[in-house]
């Protein structure tokens, strides 16, 4: 799951500056996420186990390389991009988001030299977005996707799953769209389950929780080199990367979902940009 020179950042000091953190972590991560509960902050650390600092420190490496190659991310307020622009355009080839992946709008997929992260929430937050519109029946939203209730209603919930990935997404033809598509499979599932209790989750609370996996998931694409090369063992990495999980939880669970006001499922995508803007000024230090 590395990636190479192609998809940029390997090389660069921020990075390096990010596995030398990774490598620096306690063996013992037994600490991190004690009680098994994600988003549980851990309190004091007992002697002999991997001081949080640690953890923060990774963190913050992780969020100013993602910054350092997203120049959206840099600003306060991330620039408005339509629906349209991020969603895959059709007739084009796997892996090829609205905006033709240039890096131009932020809206298409990544393009070498450079991950926007920025680019990568928004067409998670796309993804979201259709869930939650059919979730609600908003048949005039879903069709800014594409969708139907009819033809989602005819499907079923794993196969609707994979259609509104598949519609607002696309196929994934780089890791970085890769580990997006990932992080935002269990958001949507949930969303078009049909379970009881999807009536009452919130498309915010999603996005965050996609967010702060999609933040893992790009760290974790520059770290993977580190256990091939032998750097840390794979019981070592396993560990570091479950910490690394559940203290990027715990520090996204204190964003404010209330800065974001009243968002309608079509402008989540939006949200999403934002959002991926401020998780990584949180996990850099900035309040």
């Amino acid at each position: 799951m590395g990636t190479n020179q192609a998809f940029g950042g390997s090389g660069s000091a921020n990075w390096n500056r990010v596995r030398e953190e990774w490598a620096g972590l306690g063996s013992d991560d037994s600490r991190i996420g004690a009680g098994g509960n994600p988003g549980e902050e851990p309190t004091a650390d007992p002697p002999g186990l991997p001081d949080e600092k640690a953890y923060d420190a990774l963190l913050a490496a992780i969020a100013q390389a993602l910054i350092g190659e997203d120049k959206d991310a840099r600003r306060p307020a991330v620039p408005s991009v339509p629906l349209s622009a991020v969603l895959p355009r059709r007739g084009r080839g796997a892996g090829t988001g609205g905006g033709g992946g240039s890096g131009d709008a932020g809206a298409g997929g990544s393009s070498p030299g450079t991950r926007r992260v920025t680019a990568q929430a928004a067409r998670g937050g796309s993804a979201i977005g259709a869930a939650a519109a059919y979730r609600d029946r908003d048949a005039a939203a879903l069709a800014a996707y594409g969708l139907t209730l009819e033809e989602l209603d005819a499907l079923s919930p794993r196969m609707r799953c994979t259609r509104i990935l598949d519609v607002a997404i696309g196929q994934a033809g780089h890791p970085d769209e890769q580990a997006m598509r990932e992080a935002s499979v269990a958001q949507v599932k949930a969303l078009v389950s049909g379970a009881a209790d999807a009536a009452s989750i919130s498309p915010l609370e999603s996005v965050r929780t996609f967010i702060a996996e999609l933040t893992v998931r790009l760290g974790l694409i520059e770290l993977r080199d580190q256990y091939l090369a032998q750097a840390v063992t794979a019981a070592e990495s396993l560990a570091h990367e479950k910490g690394m999980r559940q203290w990027v939880s715990a520090k996204v669970a204190r964003l404010d979902l209330a800065r974001y006001g009243r968002v309608s499922t079509t402008e989540i995508h939006q949200v999403a940009r934002q959002m991926s803007a401020d998780v990584l000024r949180l996990l850099g230090g900035d309040s």
